[in-house]
């Protein structure tokens, strides 16, 4: 993760990459060595030792023993985004020549995609009558309703 986030870092720096993206990135770094301590007592792995069981117990740690901000455990749709990210950066180590293989490649968490709710007319009636005193706001509002 150190190696990709450091080559995340310089795409950030040219404006390639957004910072809500490395943010993130360091988030995950930091759910992973907080798994590694409590499974294995380790802040650090060398990639021969990350199994399907290291894979497969990191998703159980995510789900329901990872704390942040007083919350335990992460919903499925984030769990797959860190897993993704996971995945993405031992994608940067093969090329690398860092790994031979990407162990996460066997990870198959699917997004769990939920029924969109719509506005009903009276709403969206509601929000086109409706004078915001900030002009950026009536311009928000413009490009919402051009979009419905």
């Amino acid at each position: 993760m150190d190696k990709h986030n450091a080559f995340f870092e310089k795409k950030v720096t040219a404006g390639k990459r957004s910072k809500a993206s490395f943010q993130k990135y360091g988030r995950s770094k930091e759910l992973l060595v907080n798994f590694m301590k409590q499974q294995y007592g380790v802040e650090d792995l060398h990639s021969n030792e990350i199994s399907s069981a290291f894979v497969y117990n990191l998703e159980s740690y995510l789900k329901y023993e990872s704390s942040f901000k007083g919350r335990i455990g992460i919903k499925n749709n984030s769990i797959v985004k860190y897993m993704r990210m996971y995945k993405t950066a031992c994608n940067y180590c093969i090329r690398m020549g860092l790994m031979e293989k990407n162990p996460f490649n066997l990870y198959d968490g699917k997004l769990s995609i939920k029924d969109a709710v719509f506005l009903t007319h009276e709403e969206l009636d509601r929000i086109e009558n409706k004078k915001f005193s900030v002009k950026r706001l009536e311009r928000v509002k413009d490009v919402f309703l051009f979009s419905c």
